[in-house]
């Protein structure tokens, strides 16, 4: 939980109420609400902390599928580049052929 001053002054004079009020510390109705509140911002810090946490490895899975992609992007025009040149050496030799056949 995040403490901060502000919550543990509310906390040590809830304690001091208690002391003070009975001599005793049994929790009173006035307690366990802010028991309760505390526990659900506990809860909620720690939802927050999976949310970013998940958020962290999507940004991270987003990346290295962009990385993937533009690898992959590079790979096609490669293959491209080259299947394009062995497509002209052929065509030239289909020409130099017909020109040897005429």
């Amino acid at each position: 939980m995040l403490v901060t001053p502000k919550t543990n002054k509310k906390r040590k004079l809830l304690d001091s109420d208690v002391l003070i009020a009975g001599g005793k510390q049994e929790a009173t109705e006035e307690d366990a609400i802010p028991v309760e509140y505390e526990t659900c911002l506990q809860k909620l810090e720690n939802d927050v902390r999976k949310h970013i946490r998940t958020e962290q490895q999507l940004k991270l899975h987003v990346e290295q599928t962009q990385l993937q992609l533009e690898e992959a992007y590079k790979e096609s025009v490669r293959i491209t580049q080259e299947s394009e040149e062995k497509l002209m050496k052929m065509q030239e030799q289909v020409n130099r052929k017909e020109a040897d056949l005429k």
